[in-house]
């Protein structure tokens, strides 16, 4: 009994410095990649659950280079996630997002209190996990691979849970008895019939 109990228990235990890198690794690549996302939730999020996955993807692919393309990658990876957050926010395709770049001069960042937060949100969680990518996270271990992947998948379903009927979700298409009220008839203004 004792010995079938010290197997399982060495099967479970990982090595000090594999336990270390994981937990550096979930603290970038799945904490600080999605915390900004999730505050939307108390005001309606679109649906997630592509992007965390990619995500955690990219951050397992690169966790064993340099420092520099770990950053780059959580970077690219953040814009990735901004972008299609914001394509799913206004119901666009990403194509049509990069025709809105012309208009990115006429945007005042400083007007709004809103954009201000989220761009120091933004660079404070850049900041936060440039730091912890200072540390190591290349961990080797089959076990703590399957665990990095059982925190994306627990990550992306705790999204679609909140996300599920949530008042203002996104791209779904209204059922035929859905109510529907009209400005026009609001008003009391009635329609003109006549031919002008």
């Amino acid at each position: 009994m004792t010995q079938s109990f010290a197997a399982k228990s060495r099967l479970l235990s990982l090595d000090p410095l594999e336990r270390q890198a994981l937990a550096n690794w979930v603290l970038v690549w799945v904490g600080l990649a999605n915390i900004g996302f999730s505050l939307m939730y108390f005001v309606g999020s679109p649906p997630r659950v592509f992007e965390i996955l990619m995500f955690g993807i990219l951050g397992l692919v690169v966790r064993k280079q340099p420092f520099a393309i770990q950053a780059i990658a959580f970077v690219a990876g953040l814009a990735f996630a901004v972008v299609f957050i914001l394509s799913s926010l206004f119901n666009l395709p990403i194509y049509s997002l990069s025709r809105s770049i012309i208009f990115m001069s006429e945007l005042n960042a400083l007007n709004s209190l809103e954009y201000i937060a989220v761009g120091l949100g933004l660079a404070l969680i850049v900041l936060l996990a440039c730091l912890t990518l200072r540390r190591p996270s290349h961990f080797t271990d089959h076990r703590a691979v399957l665990i990095a992947f059982v925190a994306i998948a627990v990550v992306a379903l705790l999204d679609a849970y909140m996300g599920h009927g949530m008042r203002g979700h996104y791209k779904r298409l209204q059922s035929e008895d859905a109510p529907f009220s009209s400005a026009m008839s609001n008003a009391g203004a009635q329609p003109n019939s006549r031919p002008c």
